[in-house]
């Protein structure tokens, strides 16, 4: 037979280890809560699943919750194979976008570690140590985040989605890979080819003027940039960037997205494009687009975009979209 002391000790025990609302996060109220079957909130029970829930025992109205979980997020992301890529107990926090980013925690926390020195004249010098964090990043990711930043701000001004500025970076990477030095203009120009061979994957190219004006560079080192992409890539397995999406049909895309137009009028003229690709040879293809779009635009029945607005945004003169819409209207015919 248990000692009374002792059934005294175990029984305080029990009371200790029994969560109470102020420890579970579950402050009392000012106010007595009370559920539709009549009890009071100071007879409800904590229940922990997985959260720190106080509700009533009856009908299990819930009068007060906790549902800030304390614990550590486990890294349980895994490939599409199943293959966990980071075998780190705890997700870190490496960047998404940046291949080269291995996601190691700062040596200095911002604004944790600071430093107080003192100069020979007595005044005292704060110094805040996470400036210090750069000296750790390797040169690749560093760089590799420098780049990604002026395709996020060329993105920005060319008012592309997210998906092309994703893909200009995995093209860069690409480039990266190739561990060719290369400095001034040209690695310029071969930035802002990235996101131009983006673009035109993603079936919207833009010209090498835009291109230049959003990243603020001589248009000159876009076509030197290319000559040495080109020469990066032929041969490889990515060869296909250099050619993907350079068809003059593939134009209408980005037309059509510009004049706010429905997706199926973009496929109609790239098929009348193709289909009369021969009898429209001799017109220029800046021409022939301007035309297609405006014929295809009156032949839906839109009242929108006029032809004068059509002329704007792709920059030719009326008289010529007229003329190509009259070749059009005969072959048609």
């Amino acid at each position: 037979m248990t000692e009374p002391s002792v059934e005294f000790l175990f029984a305080e025990m029990a009371r200790a280890r029994a969560p109470s609302a102020k420890d579970s996060g579950l402050e009392e109220r000012f106010e007595e809560q009370r559920c539709s079957c009549g009890n009071s909130s100071k007879e409800g029970v904590i229940v922990q699943s997985p959260h720190t829930v106080l509700l009533c025992e009856d009908c299990g109205h819930i009068f007060q919750e906790r549902n800030i979980c304390e614990e550590a997020e486990w890294n349980n992301y895994k490939s599409p194979q199943g293959v966990s890529q980071n075998k780190s107990r705890c997700n870190t926090g490496a960047s998404a976008d940046n291949p080269y980013d291995d996601g190691h925690n700062v040596q200095y926390p911002k604004g944790v570690c600071v430093t107080t020195f003192t100069t020979p004249d007595g005044k005292k010098v704060q110094y805040d140590m996470s400036r210090r964090n750069v000296w750790n990043i390797p040169h690749k990711q560093k760089a590799f985040w420098d780049v990604s930043n002026i395709l996020t701000r060329g993105a920005e001004r060319l008012g592309s989605p997210k998906s092309i500025l994703d893909h200009s970076k995995s093209i860069w990477y690409e480039v990266t890979r190739k561990g060719v030095v290369i400095r001034g203009g040209i690695r310029q120009g071969i930035i802002a080819n990235c996101m131009s061979y983006a673009c035109r994957l993603a079936n919207l190219p833009r010209e090498d003027s835009e291109i230049a004006q959003a990243f603020q560079i001589d248009a000159k080192n876009i076509t030197k940039g290319h000559k040495v992409l080109k020469e990066m890539f032929a041969g490889t397995e990515h060869e296909y960037i250099l050619y993907e999406g350079s068809k003059e049909s593939s134009k209408f895309a980005k037309f059509v997205q510009t004049l706010d137009l429905p997706f199926k009028i973009g496929k109609r003229c790239e098929l009348i494009y193709d289909k009369y690709d021969d009898d429209m040879s001799s017109i220029a293809p800046k021409s022939r687009v301007a035309g297609i779009l405006a014929y295809v635009v009156s032949d839906s029945k839109l009242t929108k975009p006029t032809q004068k607005e059509i002329c704007k945004v792709i920059k030719v003169c009326p008289p010529t979209l007229k003329k190509v819409f009259n070749i059009l209207k005969s072959l048609e015919a």
